[in-house]
């Protein structure tokens, strides 16, 4: 089947990944969302593990990426992972630091076009190259996920103008998981 691929990696290149993302986009079953899945998260342990006001994620089959660390000579670099509550990881490139994915144990979704369940993963769009970051219909956030944790005067910002401004309108969600089991705020 023919696919596009996504590329990205750490600060320091130490780091690499790619996703292969079918041409057509599977759909999440039991909701309106395709595969990849692009979010921007509100929660608080986002924001304090990424530094940032919040995190745009893509979520997508762990089976699409593939990751390549190699050491830079002299060094014994690697991609670290890090245990930041119950069965949820987050992966830093151990040379550089960069945030690149958030991978949650127990979350296994049933996708169109593939028999058993797959896990998703988290991969930080603000890691992707340029070349991949232009292929807006792919890493284009379409919705806010943990709204309710958000910092007021950002979410302020979000929703200027009704939302016309910046994003503009997306959908808000109470809770996260890239709005799959979530009430809408």
């Amino acid at each position: 089947m023919p696919s596009r691929i996504l590329k990205g990696g750490c600060f320091c290149g130490e780091t690499t990944y790619s996703i292969n993302v079918p041409e057509t986009l599977p759909l999440l079953e039991g909701t309106t969302h395709h595969s990849p899945h692009c979010v921007i998260d509100h929660c608080d342990t986002c924001r304090r593990t990424s530094g940032s006001f919040f995190h745009a994620w893509i979520l997508v089959p762990e089976s699409w990426i593939t990751i390549i660390s190699l050491p830079k000579e002299g060094e014994n670099s690697k991609l670290v992972r890090f245990e930041s509550s119950p069965h949820v990881r987050r992966s830093f490139c151990g040379r550089c630091g960069t945030h690149l994915f958030y991978e949650k144990e127990d979350r296994w979704i049933k996708i169109s076009g593939i028999e058993e369940k797959v896990r998703l993963v988290d991969v930080t769009i603000g890691s992707l190259d340029e070349e991949s970051l232009a292929q807006v219909d792919l890493v284009k956030p379409s919705m806010h996920v943990w709204w309710k944790d958000g910092i007021s005067w950002v979410k302020d910002m979000f929703a200027s103008e009704g939302g016309k401004k910046g994003f503009g309108g997306l959908r808000k969600y109470v809770s996260g998981d890239g709005g799959i089991n979530a009430e809408e705020a």
